[in-house]
């Protein structure tokens, strides 16, 4: 366990419906504010790229008293399965499996938000909508209302419908096998017609350089919510990963410091 004076860190397994799910746990020193269940992007893991989610976590905690917990996706990270095998269900399950081992660790009533970068964001939406009474507030790094743009391409369904499968090589230098199941449940899922059922607040946070997931997403994400503290807010210059590896992290960070303030208002004890 990693421990500062300001947060503490912890690696864990999860126990989901039939295998294990490599997490990590961060929580902060101080009386707890509110809990965070944050969701990677496509055949990312855990930390993000540039450890844009690990910073986060570490922000999260230190400045804004938020406990989080960002574990990996079936076939990412350090996760033993096999990719090709996730699709919406599964990660639905997962999510729940890390929500619950999450409200475990705190021995307290905390109300509870999730958060999702790139496809991560499109998870979240699908939980909260699944769930609405669980999460008291959704935010969305780079959200994606579909997958049908860039990732999910006529030639990849032909090909996920003949071999069961098709195979992308992601931009963070991986390769990483796609299922049928995954690729069925893009075709035939309204992501934003099911989040219209959730009436909490969200956050959609874009960079206007985004080459990956056009920032208007952002805008189409915060115009499905009736809630008024619901809102867009673009990063000007920032791209699909908010620049997370520069040396000095300026957009990630503003990126982290607008979530930790919509969290911290939309989580505390006194908002409804």
């Amino acid at each position: 366990m990693e421990k500062t004076g300001l947060f503490q860190e912890k690696e864990v397994m999860i126990c989901g419906k039939d295998h294990e799910i490599p997490a990590i746990v961060t929580l902060p020193q101080k009386e707890i504010a509110g809990a965070v269940v944050m969701l990677h992007g496509t055949c990312s893991q855990k930390n993000e790229v540039g450890d844009g989610y690990k910073t986060a976590a570490e922000i999260l905690a230190k400045d804004f008293c938020l406990a989080t917990i960002r574990f990996d996706f079936m076939g990412c990270g350090d996760s033993k399965e096999p990719h090709r095998n996730f699709d919406f269900q599964v990660a639905y399950e997962e999510t729940m499996a890390a929500k619950k081992y999450l409200q475990d660790q705190l021995n307290q009533d905390v109300k509870l938000g999730i958060m999702g970068w790139s496809q991560g964001g499109m998870h979240a939406m699908l939980t909260a909508s699944k769930v609405p009474d669980d999460f008291a507030a959704v935010v969305t790094w780079a959200g994606a209302g579909t997958m049908r743009e860039g990732l999910l391409t006529d030639e990849r369904y032909d090909e996920a419908k003949k071999n069961g499968k098709f195979t992308i090589d992601t931009p963070w230098g991986t390769s990483v096998e796609i299922g049928l199941s995954w690729s069925e449940d893009v075709m035939h899922t309204d992501v934003l017609g099911e989040f219209s059922k959730y009436h909490g607040p969200v956050l959609a946070i874009n960079g206007t350089e985004d080459k990956i997931v056009n920032p208007r997403h952002a805008a189409a994400i915060a115009e499905t919510s009736t809630h008024p503290y619901s809102k867009e807010y673009l990063i000007e210059g920032a791209d699909h990963i908010f620049n997370a590896k520069d040396k000095d992290a300026k957009k990630l960070k503003l990126a982290i410091k607008e979530t930790g303030k919509f969290f911290e208002k939309m989580l505390s004890s006194s908002q409804k």
